[in-house]
C-alpha cells in the first residue's frame, strides 16, 4: 500500500458556471458519482437555481413545447419526468404539455436531491463569474463580478442561450421611457400599459408567442402586431406516426440545396402515404447533428440566411392549446403578423414610438405607431453582445475561441473548450447553446440531457487523482454575499 503523504488527497473541486438545465444536470450527475464524487461549486447570478430563462417564468400559461413523455432529464430514464408528475397528479397523460414553471420545479427537486446525496460537497453560490484564470499550479481562479476569487480544478461553462440583441438602432429616450423593451425576460414587458395601448413585437417566433399568450391571459393590453422578415409563426404539434429516418446525404460533399430537396421528397412521399410532415421532421432528429457537421461553413451560412427561419417554425413547434390561443386572437382581431423589414425606430414622444418598415416584396416605406415595441427576436446569433462577458474573457486569455460561423465557441469531442493555448490539461468544459455552431441541435432537452450525462463522466475522470499526483486543495476567499447549500 502506498503511504506517501502526497497520495492522500481530498476530492477535487469542479466549478459550474450557470444553473439552468445544463449546469443543474451536470451537478446532479456529478453528485451521483458516489463517495468519490468531486466537490461542486454551482454559480448562479440570479436568485433562483435550476431555472434559467426557459423555466424561470412565473406564468402558468407558458407551456413546454414538448409533451411530458419526452421531457425526462435523464437519457437512460425516459419516464422520469412523467413519473415525477404522476407522483403529484396521477391523472397526467404522457402527451400532456405542462407548464414550464412546473418543469423548473422538477429541476429544482432534482438539484435538492443531489444536494442530499452530496452533503457539503455541493454548494450553490450566488455570484456572476466574469473571468477564469489558469494558474501555474494546475488549478483555475474564477473571478466574480464583485472581485471575489474561487479556486477549482475544472470549470464547466453552462451559460445557456445568448441574450437577445437589438435588431436595429434604438433611440435612448425610447429605452428610458420603456417605449422600447430590448429583453422581455428582464422585467415585466407589459408594465405601465393601458388596455387600449397598441404593442408591436419584433419577431414572430416562440418569444413572441409567449408574450401574446401572457397578454391574452391578462386582457389588459391593446392590439398586438408582430413583424418578422417572413411573417412565419411556429407550427403546432399534432399526432404523427414514427417513420424510418429519411436519407438526406446523397453526395460525398452535400449541399444545403441537396438536403432540402431530399426533405421535400420525403415529406411528399409521407403525405402520399397518408402521413404528416411532422413525422419527417421528427425522424430526422437523431441525424441532425451528423448532417450539420457534414456541411462546410459556406453551406452552413446559406442555411442560416435562407432556410433557418422556415426550419425553426417546423422544428420548434408549440402545444396545440397555445396554437389555438394564437389563432383565436387573430380571428378576433387582437393579433396580426406582418412580413417585412424594419428600417428605423423613431421616438414619438408621449405616444411611444414609430416604426418605419417595408412589407416583404415592397420598396414602399410605411409607418406604424405603437405605445411599446418589444424585441422578440430571441437568442442572438452573433458573438458581439449576446453571450456573457465570461466567454469574452476566456477568448482574451486564449482559453476559448469562436466557431467559424459565429454561432458559439469551439470545443472538442468531450466538451473541452478550444483556445489558442491548452488550459491545464483541457479542463475547461462547455455544453449546450455554446456549441450550436458545431452541432446546430444543441438547445433542447433531448440533446442537453445526453450532453450533461456525458460531460459529467468526462469531468469526473479529468479531475480524478492519478497515482503519484496531487491535485491542489480547493480554496476560496470569503464571499461578499453568503453562499448557500442547495
Amino acid at each position: 500500500m502506498n503511504t506517501r503523504a502526497d497520495s492522500v488527497v481530498g476530492p477535487a473541486t469542479v466549478a459550474i458556471v450557470g444553473s439552468g438545465f445544463s449546469g443543474t444536470m451536470v451537478a446532479v450527475h456529478l453528485a451521483r458519482q458516489g463517495p468519490n464524487s468531486p466537490r461542486v461549486l454551482l454559480f448562479e447570478r440570479d436568485e433562483r437555481l435550476a431555472r434559467g430563462v426557459a423555466y424561470g417564468t412565473s406564468s402558468p400559461e407558458h407551456l413546454l413545447n414538448v409533451p411530458a413523455r419526452l421531457m425526462s432529464a435523464f437519457p437512460d430514464e425516459p419516464d422520469h419526468f412523467l413519473n415525477w408528475l404522476r407522483d403529484r397528479d396521477p391523472a397526467v397523460q404522457p402527451g400532456a404539455f405542462v407548464s414550464r414553471r412546473v418543469y423548473g420545479d422538477y429541476l429544482d427537486d432534482l438539484l435538492r436531491d443531489a444536494a442530499r446525496r452530496a452533503g457539503s460537497k455541493l454548494v450553490a453560490i450566488r455570484a456572476e463569474i466574469v473571468d477564469v484564470i489558469d494558474e501555474a499550479l494546475g488549478s483555475f481562479s474564477l473571478v466574480a463580478s464583485q472581485g471575489t476569487r474561487f479556486q477549482a480544478d475544472a470549470v464547466v461553462v453552462a451559460v445557456g442561450n445568448p441574450g437577445p440583441q437589438d435588431p436595429i438602432p434604438v433611440p435612448d429616450r425610447a429605452r428610458a421611457t420603456r417605449s422600447y423593451i430590448g429583453n422581455p425576460w428582464v422585467d415585466d414587458p407589459f408594465l405601465g400599459l393601458k388596455a387600449d395601448d397598441p404593442i408591436l413585437l419584433i419577431g414572430s417566433g416562440l418569444t413572441a408567442i409567449d408574450l401574446l399568450v401572457e397578454a391574452e391571459s391578462r386582457k389588459t393590453v391593446g392590439t398586438i402586431t408582430a413583424i418578422s422578415r417572413h411573417g412565419l409563426l411556429p407550427q403546432p404539434h399534432a399526432p404523427a406516426a414514427a417513420i424510418p429516418i429519411p436519407t438526406l446525404r446523397t453526395a460525398a460533399r452535400p449541399t444545403m440545396r441537396d438536403m432540402l430537396r431530399n426533405v421535400r421528397l420525403a415529406v411528399k412521399q409521407t403525405e402520399r402515404e397518408g402521413g404528416d410532415w411532422r413525422s419527417v421532421i421528427d425522424a430526422l432528429r437523431p441525424e441532425l447533428q451528423p448532417l450539420w457537421k457534414s456541411l462546410d461553413d459556406r453551406e452552413k451560412g446559406r442555411f442560416l440566411r435562407h432556410v433557418a427561419a422556415f426550419w425553426d417554425v417546423h422544428r420548434h413547434r408549440v402545444a396545440p392549446q397555445i396554437h389555438e390561443i394564437v389563432q383565436r386572437a387573430r380571428r378576433e382581431g387582437r393579433f396580426s403578423v406582418v412580413a417585412g423589414r424594419i428600417r428605423t425606430v423613431l421616438d414619438d414622444g408621449p405616444d411611444g414610438v414609430k416604426i418605419v418598415m417595408n412589407r416583404r416584396g415592397s420598396s414602399t416605406c410605411e409607418t406604424l405607431r405603437a405605445r411599446r415595441v418589444i424585441n422578440c427576436t430571441g437568442p442572438s446569433r452573433g458573438l458581439h453582445s449576446g453571450f456573457p462577458s465570461l466567454l469574452t474573457a476566456l477568448c482574451n486569455r486564449g482559453l476559448a475561441r469562436p466557431d467559424p460561423i459565429g454561432l458559439g465557441f469551439l470545443a472538442g469531442e468531450k466538451g473541452c473548450l478550444i483556445g489558442l493555448k491548452v488550459p491545464n490539461g483541457q479542463r475547461i468544459f462547455t455544453l449546450g447553446p455554446v456549441l450550436k455552431g458545431q452541432l446546430w441541435e444543441s438547445t433542447a432537452v433531448r440533446e442537453l440531457r445526453q450532453q450533461a450525462a456525458d460531460l459529467a463522466r468526462h469531468v469526473a475522470l479529468a479531475v480524478s487523482p492519478q497515482p503519484g499526483k496531487t491535485l491542489p486543495q480547493p480554496r476560496w476567499e470569503p464571499l461578499a454575499r453568503p453562499s448557500r447549500a442547495v
